[in-house]
C-alpha cells in the first residue's frame, strides 16, 4: 500500500484503468454477444425470417468488426442471402471528417437467392416491403427532404460471389447461377459532387465472362463506364422462356459490348447507351419435331449502336448478316412456320396488348442491312401442287429509317 500511494495521481490512473478495462471487456465480449443473440431476434421478430451467425469479433481499440457464416431464410428454411465473412473496418477519423468514414469492407462467399415465387411474388421484393413497413416514419413526420448521411465508404471488396436467381411462376421452374463474381469499389460517398471507380467481373454460366468498369457516385446518384459480355449463350435466358416460346434449346454465342451513363436526380432517370456492338456466331433456332433449324446464320454483326432512354430513341447504324439459312414452310392449313413461335397467350392477357403506349413514341431507326451468303428454303404444301424453292445465298444492302408511333411503323 505504501508504494500505491507514492506513485502520482493513484486514483486518477486507478479509475483510467478501470474504465479502460471495462470498455475492452465490453468491445472484446460484450458487443459481439449482443450482435449474436440480438440479430436473430430482430430478424425473427421484425422481419418474420430466420438468421444465424457462426460468430463475431469486434476490437474495440481499432474499431474493426469481423462477422463470420452469416444466413438469413425464409420461415422454412428456403436460404435467401448469406456469407462466409463480413469486414467492416471503422475509422476514427469520422470524427474530425464529419463524415462516417470506412477504410474497408469486405464481403467473401455472398451467395444471394433471387426467387420468383408461383404465385409471382418476388422474394426480395417481400422482404424489402417488411423492411420498409418496419422503418415507416412516424405520422406527420417525412424523410423525403433529408439529405443522406454523410458517408464515405474507402474501399468495398466483394469476393467469390455467387448469385442464383430461380424461377417458380411458370409450368416449367428454371435456375441459374452466376459465380466467381468479384467487385471492388472505392472512394463511394453520399458527399456532394464525389464519385469513385469500380471494377466488376463475374462467370455466368456456359463460359460467358461479364465485366463492368466504370465510376459511381451516390450524391447525386450516378454512374458512368463500360459493360462487356463474351461467350454469352441464347439458351440461358430461353431457360426461363421455354414455356412462352415454341422453340428447342437455341445454339450460338453472343458478344455485347457498351459504354453507359446513368443518373438519377429530382425524379428524373436518365440512361444514355452508346458505342453498342453485338456479334453473334453459330445462332440456330429449331422448333419442335422438325427435322432442321428453322434459322441458322454463321455471324450477326451491329456497332456503333445508341439506345437514350430519355428521348426514347434506339439507334443502329448497320446490321450485317454473313453465311447460313433460313427455312420458310406453309402446311396443308396455309399456316407458316413463324407464325406461332411465340405461344398464344391466354384470354385474360387480352386487353393488356390493346392497351395504348404512354408518353413519348418510341423511335427506331435502322440505317443499313446487310445479308451476304444467306441460303433461303421455301416450301408450300398449301397448294394443290406443293412449291419447294431453294436459293444457294441470297446478298443485298437496304437502307431503312424506320419510326414507330404506337402501334404504327412508317418507312421511307
Amino acid at each position: 500500500m505504501s508504494v500505491f500511494r507514492k506513485i502520482p495521481y493513484a486514483k486518477p490512473l486507478a479509475i483510467t484503468l478501470g474504465v479502460i478495462a471495462v470498455y475492452a471487456l465490453t468491445g472484446f465480449v460484450g458487443v459481439p454477444r449482443l450482435i449474436e443473440h440480438t440479430v436473430p431476434d430482430y430478424v425473427a421478430e421484425h422481419l418474420e425470417r430466420k438468421a444465424t451467425i457462426g460468430t463475431v469479433r469486434f476490437h474495440p481499440f481499432i474499431f474493426k468488426l469481423d462477422v463470420r457464416d452469416f444466413a438469413l431464410s425464409e420461415t422454412d428454411g428456403t436460404p435467401i442471402v448469406g456469407f462466409r465473412r463480413l469486414l467492416v473496418d471503422f475509422e476514427l477519423s469520422s470524427l474530425f471528417r464529419w463524415a462516417w468514414t470506412f477504410s474497408r469492407i469486405g464481403i467473401e462467399g455472398l451467395d444471394v437467392n433471387i426467387d420468383i415465387r408461383p404465385d409471382g411474388k418476388l422474394n426480395l421484393a417481400l422482404l424489402a416491403e417488411t423492411i420498409l413497413k418496419d422503418d415507416a416514419p412516424a405520422s406527420g413526420s417525412e424523410r423525403g427532404d433529408e439529405s443522406p448521411p454523410r458517408l464515405l465508404l474507402r474501399d468495398i471488396v466483394l469476393s467469390g460471389a455467387a448469385l442464383t436467381f430461380s424461377d417458380h411462376s411458370d409450368p416449367t421452374p428454371a435456375s441459374v447461377t452466376v459465380k466467381l463474381i468479384n467487385l471492388e469499389l472505392r472512394d463511394i460517398s453520399t458527399l456532394p459532387d464525389k464519385d469513385g471507380p469500380h471494377r466488376f467481373h463475374a462467370q455466368i454460366p456456359g463460359g460467358a465472362v461479364l465485366s463492368w468498369n466504370g465510376r459511381n457516385s451516390l450524391h447525386p446518384i450516378a454512374s458512368e463506364g463500360e459493360i462487356r459480355v463474351t461467350g454469352a449463350r441464347p439458351e440461358l435466358p430461353w431457360r426461363f422462356l421455354r414455356d412462352e416460346v415454341h422453340l428447342t434449346e437455341p445454339k450460338g454465342t453472343v458478344d455485347i459490348s457498351a459504354r453507359y451513363r446513368f443518373s438519377y436526380a429530382r425524379q428524373t432517370l436518365e440512361l444514355v447507351v452508346e458505342d453498342l456492338r453485338l456479334t453473334a456466331k453459330g445462332i440456330g433456332l429449331t422448333r419442335p419435331g422438325d427435322p432442321g433449324p428453322i434459322l441458322s446464320l454463321h455471324t450477326i454483326e451491329a456497332s456503333g449502336g445508341r439506345f437514350d432512354l430519355g428521348a426514347r430513341e434506339l439507334t443502329l447504324p448497320e446490321i450485317a448478316v454473313r453465311g447460313g439459312s433460313v427455312a420458310v414452310a406453309v402446311d396443308e392449313n396455309g399456316e407458316l412456320n413463324w407464325q406461332h413461335l411465340v405461344r398464344t397467350k391466354k384470354a385474360g392477357t387480352a386487353a393488356v396488348a390493346d392497351a395504348k403506349p404512354e408518353g413519348q413514341p418510341w423511335k427506331v431507326r435502322l440505317d443499313s442491312v446487310r445479308v451476304d451468303a444467306v441460303a433461303l428454303d421455301y416450301a408450300d404444301k398449301s397448294r394443290a401442287v406443293p412449291i419447294t424453292v431453294t436459293t444457294s445465298g441470297i446478298q443485298s444492302v437496304s437502307q431503312r429509317d424506320w419510326r414507330r408511333r404506337g402501334a404504327k411503323r412508317k418507312r421511307w
